[in-house]
């Protein structure tokens, strides 16, 4: 145990300070919005809320999590070591709904836009992702033991089922979303002023490197456990993966008040 501790428990640690650093901007985007934004509409705020306070869930049992094994040392157990704490798997519900939540938003929008076919295809996709990320979670209270990730052990494969076909589906939405959006956009841009086009040109840009970013997470977390799974890399990215779901959520709403600037009057984006 003594050798694998800094493959598990160094990764492990380089993911709370990421996650904690994510979650820091994460509070500046929030308070940003509120103050900038006071006119809102309540279910959009509600929507802001309570995907903060998932994310702000998620945060707390991560940090439970490293305490568990680097500060408490499973209460001097060292048995402890093999087994994975109740936080580490646990995180994986306030993780996924505040995933959902954040794709829900973009295929609320996709449905606004008129794209009713593709929204229903993409959540439904959302969805089944969610469903096997919530299997996993259940698999990882039923089989605690950290080795249960080892391709050597007996339940290996059902871990491996739970995370691939979540990830895939998440690409899946990730992309579907990103493409649909900047395809209609793309479109709307022939129709629309030539002072306004800019301004569609730059939410079209954001959409790509958004999609690109969270598609990049979603495959990395896949390698990482199909491929180095002896190590805490899987978990080190999972923490942070959340995190960037809700700052781009945050990020969209926000960037309402440049889009405002360049054009001389109110953004509805949302």
């Amino acid at each position: 145990m003594d050798r694998l501790a800094p493959l598990l428990y160094g990764p492990m640690l380089g993911g709370l300070v990421v996650s904690t650093w994510l979650y820091g901007i994460t509070c500046g985007q929030l308070l940003l919005y509120y103050r900038t934004f006071p006119h809102d509409s309540l279910s959009l705020k509600a929507w802001v809320a309570t995907a903060f306070l998932l994310d702000t869930c998620q945060q707390v049992f991560v940090i439970h999590w490293n305490w568990w094994y680097l500060i408490s040392r499973c209460n001097g157990n060292p048995s402890g070591y093999l087994y994975n704490a109740w936080s580490g798997y646990l995180q994986v519900i306030p993780s996924e709904l505040l995933v959902v939540i954040v794709q829900c938003f973009y295929l609320r929008q996709l449905w606004k836009l008129g794209r009713r076919k593709i929204t229903v295809v993409l959540l439904a996709s959302a969805l089944i992702a969610f469903a096997f990320e919530m299997g996993y979670c259940a698999e990882g209270g039923i089989h605690p033991l950290l080795s249960a990730n080892d391709p050597g052990s007996p339940v290996y494969w059902k871990f491996a089922m739970w995370v691939g076909v979540s990830s895939f589906s998440t690409v899946v939405t990730d992309v579907g979303i990103a493409a649909s959006m900047i395809h209609r956009l793309h479109t709307s841009s022939k129709q629309v002023l030539p002072n306004s086009r800019s301004v569609v040109q730059r939410i079209i840009h954001y959409f790509i490197a958004s999609g690109c970013i969270l598609s990049v997470a979603a495959v990395t977390l896949s390698v990482c456990f199909f491929v180095v799974p002896r190590t805490g890399i899987f978990a080190t990215v999972y923490e942070v993966s959340g995190k960037l779901y809700i700052n781009s959520l945050l990020a969209v709403l926000n960037h309402r008040k440049a889009l405002q600037a360049m054009l001389g009057e109110s953004v509805d984006i949302v």
